[in-house]
C-alpha cells in the first residue's frame, strides 16, 4: 500500500481497484482509524494538534455504489442475488434468503388470501432496503439534496491562529440518522481521544435544548444557529417567538394576553425533551385573531425545554395546526 500511495493515479502500474479493496478490508476489520490516528499522532508531536481550541463539525452525503430501484426492480434484483449466491448445506442458512424475505415484505401484502403489490414500501426510510447489493444504503434527503447511500460527519480544527486545519474525526452513519442524534456520540469519541474542544461550531441540525445543556455542563461552548421557526403562523406574526414563556410558573402568554391552560413535559418521537402547552378551546374559539394563530378550536404548542443553564430556546418543532 505504501508503494501504491507514491504512484500517480495514471501510472501504468497502478490499479485503482487496489484502493477499493484496501478500503473494504479496513471496513471489514473496523480498522478505519489505523490511517487517521498515526497522522494525528505526528501532528501532536509537532504541536499542531492539542485539546481545546475551536473545532467545526458538519455532515455531507456519501453516494452508495447502487442506484435507486423501482419496486419491481428491487424485487427482481433481490431474487437474482439469492439465486446467484452459492447455497449452503441448509437453504434456511442462506444469507440472501432473509434479505429476500425482507425486501418482498416491503413491496407485497396479503389481503383475503391473495398476494398483491403494496401502494408503497411498508417500512420507514430508516429500515427500507434500497438495493440487495448494498443493504446498508438508505434513501435520504437534506434540504434540496436527495441521495441513496450514507452520511459522513467530519470534524476539523479551525482556530484562527492555527497554521493548518486538521481533520480529527470522520464518522459514517446511516443516511437517515438526524445530525442531532450524532452530536453527543461525536463528542464522546473526541473525549475518548483527548481532543475535546473549548468551542464547537456546528450547523443547526446538530443543535437542540438537551445538547446545549449537556455542553454547558461540560464547559464546552456549542455555537450553531437554532432552527428557524416553521409553519404558516410565522408569516402572520403569531409564530412561537410572539409568545411569552414564564418558566417559573410553567405558563405561556399568547400575543392577545391569554394564559395557557396546560403545561405537559414529554418527549418528541426522536427522543428530544419537549414541553407541550395548550390553550383553552373556549378562549381560542372566541379570539378575534384566531385565524392568524390556529386552524383548530384550541392551540397546542410543542417547543424545546428550557435548559438547566437558563437558556431560552426557540421552537424546533412544527406547531400542530
Amino acid at each position: 500500500m505504501e508503494i501504491c500511495a507514491l504512484l500517480p493515479l495514471d501510472d501504468k502500474g497502478f490499479d485503482a481497484n487496489i484502493l477499493t479493496d484496501f478500503r473494504q478490508r479496513l471496513v471489514e476489520h473496523a480498522a478505519q482509524d489505523r490511517l487517521l490516528e498515526p497522522i494525528l499522532r505526528v501532528c501532536r508531536q509537532h504541536g499542531w494538534l492539542k485539546a481545546g481550541g475551536k473545532q467545526r463539525t458538519a455532515s455531507t452525503w456519501v453516494i452508495a455504489n447502487a442506484r435507486g430501484l423501482s419496486s419491481l426492480e428491487s424485487v427482481g434484483e433481490s431474487l437474482r442475488a439469492a439465486l446467484n449466491e452459492q447455497a449452503p448445506q441448509s437453504v434456511q442458512a442462506c444469507p440472501s434468503l432473509a434479505r429476500l424475505q425482507q425486501i418482498w415484505n416491503q413491496h407485497f401484502e396479503q389481503v383475503a388470501g391473495l398476494i398483491r403489490w403494496r401502494d408503497g414500501p411498508c417500512v420507514e426510510s430508516a429500515e427500507r432496503v434500497i438495493s440487495p447489493d448494498e443493504t446498508d444504503a438508505r434513501a435520504s434527503r437534506k434540504r434540496e439534496t436527495e441521495w441513496v447511500g450514507y452520511k459522513v460527519h467530519l470534524t476539523e480544527t479551525c482556530g484562527e491562529e492555527e497554521a493548518v486545519h486538521l481533520i480529527v474525526q470522520a464518522e459514517i452513519t446511516a443516511a437517515t440518522r438526524q445530525d442531532v442524534e450524532e452530536t453527543m456520540p461525536l463528542l464522546g469519541d473526541l473525549q475518548a481521544r483527548d481532543l475535546v474542544p473549548e468551542v464547537r461550531l456546528v450547523d443547526s441540525g446538530y443543535v437542540s435544548g438537551e445538547v446545549l445543556a449537556s455542553h454547558a455542563q461540560l464547559s464546552i461552548e456549542l455555537m450553531g444557529p437554532l432552527k428557524q421557526e416553521g409553519g404558516w403562523q410565522h408569516e402572520t406574526g403569531y409564530g412561537l417567538s410572539a409568545f411569552q414563556v414564564d418558566w417559573d410558573k410553567q405558563q405561556m402568554r399568547c400575543p392577545q394576553g391569554y394564559l395557557s391552560q396546560n403545561w405537559c413535559p414529554g418527549r418528541h418521537n426522536r427522543g428530544e425533551e419537549v414541553i407541550r402547552v395548550s390553550f383553552s378551546a373556549v378562549t381560542c374559539h372566541a379570539c378575534p385573531v384566531k385565524e392568524l394563530c390556529t386552524k383548530r378550536n384550541k392551540l397546542l404548542l410543542p417547543f424545546s425545554s428550557a435548559t438547566p443553564c437558563g437558556l431560552e430556546l426557540k421552537a424546533v418543532f412544527r406547531r400542530d395546526s
